[in-house]
């Protein structure tokens, strides 16, 4: 019956000494998540140039002569345009032609806008954890040493037993 004291006070006295044993923290979390996504944007718009008009003039006064034919007997004002140059006039058999020639006056054109977007996003979760019950000095000194004597006394059942 007293080797079963001891053993057990022995028993009790070591789950003691585990039970004082410094508890680590659970490691800091930090999740950092950072997205980059890029994009190129085109978009084609249709583009209609207009163009002013432009006209050109000759006046001229005509006559017959003793054939019955027309004649140019004066020209009153010849006019060029902006971008027209003055009509080329002739007459064939009493007709009177007026002719002037202009390149083409349709401009149609398609324009390209490019934007590069870039998006970025950041999501950052970062968990800190704190040590609440943080033992100070004298604490760590007297759970020492009460390992210290612990063992001493544990030897000393030891030494004991033996001899």
């Amino acid at each position: 019956m007293y080797k079963f004291k001891h053993c057990l006070i022995a028993i009790l006295i070591a789950f003691l000494a585990i039970s004082c044993s410094r508890k680590l923290a659970p490691p800091e979390v930090a999740q950092r998540d950072s997205t980059v996504s890029s994009s190129l944007i085109e978009k084609v718009r249709d583009t209609v140039i207009v163009v002013s008009p432009d006209s050109s003039l000759v006046q001229a006064l005509l006559e017959c002569d003793s054939l019955n034919r027309v004649r140019i007997k004066e020209i009153l004002s010849y006019k060029s345009g902006r971008d027209l140059h003055p009509p080329t006039l002739s007459i064939k058999n009493n007709v009177l032609t007026a002719q002037v020639s202009s390149s083409e006056r349709k401009l149609f054109l398609q324009l390209k806008d490019r934007y590069f977007e870039l998006l970025r996003q950041k999501n950052e979760k970062i968990i800190q954890t704190v040590e609440v019950h943080k033992l100070y000095w004298y604490q760590k000194t007297l759970m020492y040493t009460g390992i210290v004597a612990l063992a001493y006394m544990l030897l000393l059942l030891i030494f004991k037993k033996i001899f």
